[in-house]
């Protein structure tokens, strides 16, 4: 999987992507900074990360991608699904996979982290130019991939609603928290309570 680039591509100021100024290339900028970070912090907790091409390009002319990174057993009977959106929720997924501690899942758990279901509304700052229904089948296409076995899923929003049909048999809980403050403790507490 190719990299995204270290840096904008002319050199002028950039923010972090937020709701603060910024020209197009600053949020492409700050998209492809968190997302390499994510990826990186994947591997290094010894996971593989499946990228999804988003129909839409970046401000900066480059793809765009919805990524997920699975730990724990495939075939588990009960999982946590946990999707970041912006850099924000981004940060609480790689503090979460930095803590070894945290990251001892229960036996027959399965932990799936999705960064990006909203690259376009990331990248331009306007939740204007997202596609939902895109996202939903994403986030449908993860469930179907990493959950084939769950009868019990916890799904939690990190800044978004992480929306999507809830698939035939399984028992679904979902929860929309702030990424800041407490939510690595939520979510570490959901983990155990699905074990």
């Amino acid at each position: 999987m190719s990299q995204p680039p270290d840096k904008p591509k002319d050199e002028s100021k950039w923010t972090d992507g937020g709701p603060a100024p910024g020209g197009p290339q600053d949020k492409s900028f700050a998209y492809r900074q968190s997302r390499k970070a994510f990826i990186a912090a994947c591997e290094k907790a010894g996971a593989d990360v499946i990228g999804r091409v988003h129909p839409t390009k970046g401000p900066d002319g480059l793809r765009l991608f919805m990524d997920a990174a699975a730990f724990g057993p495939r075939l588990a009977k009960s999982g946590v699904l946990v999707v970041g959106y912006g850099a924000p929720g981004a940060v609480v997924m790689m503090t979460l996979l930095a803590d070894k501690g945290a990251m001892t899942l229960p036996p027959d758990v399965r932990l799936v982290l999705v960064h990006g279901p909203n690259p376009a509304a990331i990248t331009f700052n306007d939740p204007d130019r997202e596609d939902p229904v895109w996202g939903a089948k994403m986030l449908a296409a993860v469930m179907t991939e990493d959950f084939r076995k769950a009868q019990q899923l916890a799904v939690i929003g990190l800044g978004g609603a992480a929306d999507f049909p809830a698939p035939a048999g399984v028992f679904l809980t979902r929860s929309q928290i702030a990424a800041e403050g407490m939510a690595k403790a939520v979510i570490e507490t959901t983990i155990r309570a699905a074990g």
